[in-house]
């Protein structure tokens, strides 16, 4: 996976459809992600990669970050993924 960094300076990862910023200071001042899905198929091509807004997830520490990872987890286990 490989990190990109937008017109506005953020680093981002994608990985399918989903695009998941690095955000130095989320809405509570802490750093975290922001997870966000494209549109539509065009981001395969590079073309009209709009996004759907996203989730602002503030991330303290590595103990909530993998918290986070295992609620992931657990849902799309339910989703039966």
């Amino acid at each position: 996976m490989e990190k990109i960094t937008d017109k506005s300076g953020n680093d981002y990862y994608e990985t399918g459809n989903i695009r998941i910023t690095v955000v130095k200071n989320t809405w509570n001042n802490q750093p975290g992600i922001r997870i966000q899905a494209y549109k539509n198929e065009a981001y395969k091509n590079g073309q009209n990669k709009s996004l759907f807004p996203g989730a602002e997830l503030p991330i303290p520490n590595a103990g909530a970050a993998f918290d986070l990872i295992k609620a992931i987890i657990k849902a799309l286990e339910d989703c039966g993924i």
